[in-house]
């Protein structure tokens, strides 16, 4: 084999040159590319965990009935917990299981406050436990609160077929659903409401019974029975059947 046979072509020698260099540089932005996202990575970490976003402070709002107490032992945050590790969702969800809460909204308030503004039940009615004991009912029938005493101004609900404990739903529920939908002048003047059998019937602080029937139309059945009474002034009566609204009867 002559030199000039062994002698590699300058111009091969060049593109393999190149070749490997251009290997390097593409292993190279690899490695800085990764250097770079571990480097952001730690660093946003260290952001997270620093004290200067730890939780501080818990702001509670909205409570009235729910004892503030309550509401922070269901969130369960602490002092010194990450405050953008907290998952706001789980948060309310816990929260909104405490009887008395409605609806439960999180704000992380950067760099250390945590606010919690809740909507409380509103209770509708109440009903013996036992004689020592009620439990308090909101609109949707479920029990909020249990109590020594009845609550003033509400009406008792009766004929129930089931009294769970805290956090359940009586039976049947549209027992104090119906008080919703009343006129809130109707409403104001029930001393009880009974719903057996699918059939509804008022008892009004004066005495006078009102029967609605089909727990249907309720508000319709209401208006009737207002109007029924408002007519008859101060005329003695022991009941106003109004399941049929458009002709009320009266004895």
């Amino acid at each position: 084999m002559t030199t000039a046979t062994a002698r590699i072509d300058p111009r091969m020698r060049a593109r393999r040159v190149a070749v490997v260099r251009d290997r390097g540089r593409r292993r190279l932005r690899v490695l800085l590319v990764v250097v770079g996202a571990v480097a952001i990575g730690g660093g946003a970490w260290l952001v997270v965990k620093s004290p200067f976003l730890d939780v501080d402070r818990v702001l509670i709002r909205g409570t009235a009935q729910v004892p503030a107490a309550e509401v922070r032992a269901a969130a369960d945050v602490r002092p010194g917990d990450a405050l953008l590790l907290l998952d706001v969702g789980e948060l309310e969800r816990r929260i909104e299981a405490v009887p008395a809460v409605r609806e439960a909204h999180v704000r992380r308030d950067l760099p250390d406050e945590l606010r919690i503004t809740v909507v409380e039940r509103v209770p509708a009615g109440w009903a013996r436990r036992d004689p020592g004991h009620v439990a308090v009912v909101d609109g949707t029938g479920r029990v909020i609160a249990d109590a020594a005493a009845p609550p003033a101004g509400l009406p008792e609900v009766v004929g129930l077929t089931g009294l769970p404990e805290l956090g359940g739903r009586i039976a049947p529920a549209v027992a104090t659903r119906l008080l919703e939908q009343l006129p809130t002048e109707l409403r104001d003047r029930v001393g009880s409401v009974v719903v057996m059998g699918g059939v509804a019937a008022l008892r009004l602080v004066e005495g006078v019974e009102v029967r609605l029937g089909p727990a249907v139309d309720v508000a319709t059945k209401g208006r009737t029975a207002l109007a029924v009474l408002t007519t008859l002034g101060d005329a003695p009566i022991s009941y106003i059947d109004v399941r049929v609204p458009g002709a009320p009867v009266t004895g």
